[in-house]
């Protein structure tokens, strides 16, 4: 192993800083989306900006130059961040106060950064800079880190030996002594605790979360009865074989939720022996969830960057959602390991091929960053190279789905254009929130457009600008998959990490490869040369820099042009108005039934599906999902009555909301700012349902007029769900 010199290690702590601080934007935009309510401008807007933000800081941290962007942290630019990011805190304290789920957070985060940011600008040189105390920031940070988990897991009732495990870590960091292996030591007590909290999150999430989970054990159990589960249009009853929770299901437009298989084969594959074996399958998921981890630190630890292991780790926490995701059962881990260890191992050609035909083979996600990957080959190796680098990988991922192909080539490739192709509902943190929430309502073919449209923007640019941004290889696609349809955080959440598996390399390359650049520019992002200077040879080429910057601007012009183009100007549906909100009488504060009042023009014997956006958290990505049952009609309208699906889906009173109904087609939208009467339902009758981890109990009374009742449970995991029925209505 070649060992570092010292410029080699104040350019990887300034890049790991910097990607600290991207990271942890991008986290924090998953919270304020989460605080938003998908009607909050406020939040919605901080999301976009922390997101993208975080993107371009890491994008600026992988620049092969001397890292720059760490500089917008420090001095004067530092402090004007700090005092921005205070304001921001204040005001969404003081606007919306600290109540909201995931405002906390993005409080919190806030004002974390404006502190650190604060510190590390007040001296006359940046306090976080400094090679002699990068021990003493492992460390303290694994201490940070590890203690927040350890706070976490006591707060979910984690496993008692979840806690042991990481009480014990947090000891271990607290007393080892510092000698030349503190480092290992720490790295591997911090991935203890990261693995055990992953571990320990199983008992307290129901075993299959996702829709996907279930769907892929279902394939898994058709497999070993001998059956194609490609060949089944739908898996009828597979939610009666693997429950899943209703606000975990995937609504289609237009009715019914997704039941189909629409992943590659080694989707339901690799849970085959948790099939056979009768154990969890989200088991599978957390060990391929450390094993990221575990590459993370032996690639660091074969390039002599041990001393930043700990760090990296750190980072990961910061991406704290992918701790807890195997536990929810989400399988996005699978693929980005074996795409990890595709790019650790990318001097053994075929391991590194075969195992990128695997992570192909898993899910859709990976051939997104397919083009930057196969064009970073291309660089490092020539065309031959590139080109056996493909073939290898397309035989491993025909190996895994050629039996299906052999059996239904027909509904393979439609199942995997499934997620494209299928009329799923829109949802998540991206830019088509302001379609699918009514705002400016779009197609779902403008948005496929808008994403294909800037991938092969950032293509172009990462083959023409590969000299700089060679190593941007996973964050790059992150900008792609925001203008998404579909963009949920999980979509998201792994880029970052990926891409922190290059940061040594990129280190090494800038102390291998001298610039004649200045060092604050960056062919990516140049500076303007001082007045009366020179400027450089790199600096003098306004033609490239200019091309690229008219593309993008084309690009922007284009998608910003065909949007009033597509949209739907005119609509034979309209919601005419709400007509009555009613909410149960001492019970929760929450609205029962809505009756809302829609004009059409179309057919009025399909059966309505009504989707509703509140003003409140994001408790659900997909909305709240309501049903519709009609009371009365005439030629061109109906009245009718809206219930919720199931008690967790019930809408809070007293908030602002959209309820988007869908007819025969056709969208139509209805705003409600909060401010009509809710008239309360006379007599009711109303069961309280509370969950804990070892616990179940149900409580079941009859109210009239304003009689109440309570119950108290200890458990701090308890879900309290309100069960009611109107009697003589239902």
């Amino acid at each position: 192993m070649q060992e570092i010199n010292q410029s080699v290690r104040r350019d990887t702590l300034g890049r790991i800083g910097s990607f600290a601080v991207g990271t942890s934007m991008i986290t924090a935009s998953y919270y304020s989306w989460l605080a938003s309510g998908y009607l909050n401008l406020f939040y919605i807007v901080l999301s976009w900006v922390m997101l993208l933000g975080g993107i371009y800081v890491i994008i600026r941290s992988l620049v092969c130059e001397p890292v720059t962007v760490n500089r917008l942290f420090e001095g004067r630019t530092g402090l004007i961040l700090s005092a921005a990011a205070s304001s921001v805190a204040a005001y969404a304290y003081l606007t919306y106060g600290f109540v909201r789920a995931g405002g906390q957070a993005v409080i919190i985060y806030l004002v974390a950064f404006s502190i650190l940011v604060a510190l590390n600008s007040s001296g006359s040189t940046p306090r976080f800079m400094n090679l002699t105390k990068i021990k003493l920031y492992s460390r303290t940070g694994s201490i940070a880190a590890i203690l927040g988990l350890l706070l976490m897991a006591f707060l979910l009732t984690e496993p008692v030996l979840a806690l042991a495990v990481i009480g014990a870590s947090l000891a271990l960091c607290l007393l080892i002594p510092n000698r030349e292996k503190t480092n290992i030591w720490i790295t591997l007590s911090l991935f203890a605790s990261l693995s055990a909290f992953s571990v320990g999150a199983l008992a307290n999430l129901p075993r299959y979360g996702t829709d996907e989970l279930a769907i892929e054990m279902y394939a898994a159990k058709l497999v070993l009865a001998g059956r194609n589960p490609y060949s089944f249009a739908y898996f009828t009853g597979v939610f009666h074989v693997f429950p899943v929770p209703l606000s975990s299901l995937t609504p289609v437009v237009g009715g019914g939720f997704v039941s189909s298989l629409m992943y590659p084969a080694l989707s339901f594959e690799v849970f085959l022996p948790s099939l056979l074996l009768h154990v969890d399958p989200r088991l599978t998921i957390v060990a391929f969830s450390s094993a990221v981890m575990l590459i993370l630190v032996y690639h660091y630890h074969r390039n002599s960057f041990d001393e930043f292991a700990p760090i990296a780790l750190i980072v990961v926490t910061l991406d704290s959602l992918i701790l807890e995701f195997p536990a929810a059962s989400v399988t996005d881990s699978i693929w980005v390991a074996l795409l990890a260890a595709s790019y650790v191992l990318k001097t053994r050609k075929t391991v590194s091929a075969v195992l990128f035909g695997l992570s192909l083979s898993f899910k859709q996600l990976a051939f997104t960053a397919a083009p930057f990957y196969v064009y970073y080959i291309y660089k490092e190796r020539g065309i031959l190279g590139a080109a056996g680098f493909t073939l290898i990988s397309a035989i491993t991922f025909l190996a895994v789905n050629l039996p299906y192909i052999v059996l239904s080539p027909t509904q393979w490739l439609s199942s995997l254009t499934g997620p494209v192709t299928s009329r799923l509902v829109g949802i998540g943190q991206g830019a088509s929130m302001i379609s699918f929430t009514g705002l400016y309502t779009l197609p779902r073919i403008y948005f496929a457009g808008a994403a294909a449209a800037v991938s092969a923007l950032l293509i172009a640019t990462y083959v023409f600008k590969h000299s700089n941004l060679r190593y941007s290889l996973f964050i790059l696609p992150l900008l792609a998959l925001f203008f998404n349809y579909r963009f949920l955080f999980n979509y998201a959440a792994y880029w970052p990490i990926l891409s922190l598996l290059t940061l040594p390399e990129v280190s090494r390359y800038v102390g291998s490869h001298p610039t004649t650049s200045s060092p604050g520019s960056s062919r990516l992002f140049p500076e303007t040369p001082a007045s009366g200077s020179k400027p450089s040879h790199h600096m003098a080429q306004p033609s490239k820099h200019s091309l690229t910057w008219i593309v993008v601007c084309l690009v922007i012009i284009g998608l910003v042009g065909a949007a009033p183009a597509v949209h739907a100007s005119t609509n034979p549906v309209y919601v005419d108005g709400v007509t009555s909100l009613t909410k149960v009488v001492g019970g929760p504060d929450i609205i029962t039934t809505i009756v809302v009042n829609i004009s059409h023009g179309v057919d009025q014997t399909s059966r309505p599906e009504v989707r509703i956006f509140d003003g409140q958290n994001i408790f659900y990505a997909n909305g709240l999902l309501w049903n519709a049952s009609v009371l009365r009609t005439a030629n061109n309208w109906s009245l009718y009555r809206l219930v919720p699906m199931a008690p967790n889906q019930s809408l809070p009173a007293n908030t602002s909301f959209v309820v988007e109904f869908y007819l025969s087609g056709y969208k139509a939208y209805f705003f409600y700012d909060g401010s009509a009467r809710i008239y309360d339902q006379p007599f009711f009758q109303v069961g309280l349902h509370i969950e804990a981890a070892s616990q179940r109990s149900y409580v079941s009374s009859c109210y009239q007029g304003v009689q109440s009742s309570y119950v108290k449970v200890a458990p701090l995991n308890f879900i309290v769900r309100y069960y009611y029925q109107q009697l003589g209505v239902c």
